[in-house]
């Protein structure tokens, strides 16, 4: 396709344009208050003089606004993006940003497969730029989209073949060495027992943690998302000997950097090799893997928990594991029943998607048949005989 033949619209001939709208909510907020030919006209002028500010602003309110995370996009993601915008900013300063070549994006992801940059690294920078021209298309300064018909590269490497969990004796060791430092033991008890991510290792408040029953409320998860989790008899142990700080925290570490460089620190001195603090959460995944209770690491999907590297041993678990694991899988229980409730609701509504019932747990129901069924006969026969009981 020839962007260069694509009509562009012309700047108005007014030089009026409003002044740069800000960072953040705010910043969104005057973007959004801005008039379409306001708007407009200060995004071309910003995509001719490369104006960096102006354009990542343009951005964040085009992410805050349409994106599907909205408002509450992590600030990791933005500060992904952010990098992304500049990296594709100063690699196309030669070029039009309004009428790029119709090779330029091909020959920038090319690029950054020669410097040897990761497929997971190329794959963010592309999204950042796609997100770029969606805010110009947003704001009718271009009508065009260099990186749609793109191809990215993948990582061919299985996703759990670069990140093992550690396994039972590294964890002892780990655990052995940090018995002097009560804070990097909760550490890794919260990453390997409880499962919970870097970001939400150092954000847990003692407000959130309930030690008689023995479980974790996470109020701002991946994605925003929040949950319950089950606490081990270890955790506990460990979480009462902590003195409680005036702050609320129940770690002194403000960032995930910072406990990520207290895991390697202990990796040293346990002479165990350092995998990073994220392998403490697919250590909780083997884990839970053993006791078939694996949706209750809350990832989007069920789907994506195979990804857990199988266990590196088969011992049965202990008496502190298996109590700790069967509140899980009452949370996992409930999550399935919801399912097969959904699942049947649509069936019922239409039953001509009937047809791809095969992929279900007991195919034997065929169209003619639906409608001999209520929504419950139907939540029965979908799930069969070795559907778990909700207790």
């Amino acid at each position: 396709m020839d962007w260069k033949g694509i009509t562009m619209l012309d700047e108005p001939a007014s030089t009026a344009v409003v002044p740069f709208l800000g960072y953040g909510g705010e910043g969104a907020d005057a973007w959004l208050r801005t008039p379409t030919s306001d708007r407009r006209r200060l995004t071309i002028r910003a995509a001719r003089e490369k104006d960096i500010s102006t354009l990542w602003s343009l951005t964040e309110a085009w992410l805050r606004t349409f994106s599907v995370a909205g408002a509450t996009i992590a600030r990791k993601t933005l500060a992904n993006h952010h990098l992304g915008v500049h990296r594709l900013l100063e690699a196309w300063a030669q070029e039009d940003l309004l009428k790029p070549d119709p090779d330029a994006a091909n020959v920038y992801i090319s690029r950054m497969e020669r410097d040897g940059l990761k497929p997971g690294t190329i794959q963010a920078r592309v999204a950042a730029a796609r997100h770029l021209y969606a805010a110009l298309r947003w704001a009718r300064a271009t009508m065009i989209d260099p990186f749609a018909d793109c191809h990215v590269p993948h990582d061919p490497t299985p996703p759990w073949d670069k990140r093992m969990p550690y396994n039972d004796d590294e964890l002892a060791a780990m655990l052995q060495v940090t018995t002097a430092n009560p804070y990097d033991h909760v550490l890794i008890l919260l990453g390997a027992h409880a499962g919970l991510r870097a970001s939400e290792c150092v954000n847990l408040r003692w407000a959130d943690v309930n030690l008689a029953g023995r479980d974790l409320t996470i109020r701002q998860g991946k994605g925003g998302k929040a949950r319950t989790v089950a606490m081990s008899t270890s955790l506990k142990q460990a979480l009462q000997t902590l003195s409680r700080n005036p702050d609320g925290w129940v770690l002194p570490y403000r960032t995930p950097q910072s406990a990520w460089r207290h895991i390697t620190a202990v990796c040293d001195r346990a002479a165990v090799a350092p995998k990073g603090m994220h392998s403490l959460r697919h250590s909780a995944g083997t884990r839970l893997v053993r006791s078939h209770s694996s949706c209750a690491l809350s990832h989007s999907s069920c789907a994506i928990n195979p990804r857990v590297p199988a266990p590196s041993c088969t011992r049965p678990l202990s008496a502190c594991e298996t109590g700790s694991l069967h509140r899980a899988q009452r949370v996992d229980r409930r999550r399935y029943s919801g399912i097969l409730c959904r699942v049947a609701q649509e069936l019922w509504d239409n039953p001509r998607i009937i047809c791809g019932i095969s992929a279900l747990p007991t195919p034997g129901i065929r169209a003619p048949t639906v409608g001999s069924y209520s929504r419950a006969q139907l939540v029965a026969r979908l799930a069969g005989p070795s559907t778990p009981r909700c207790p």
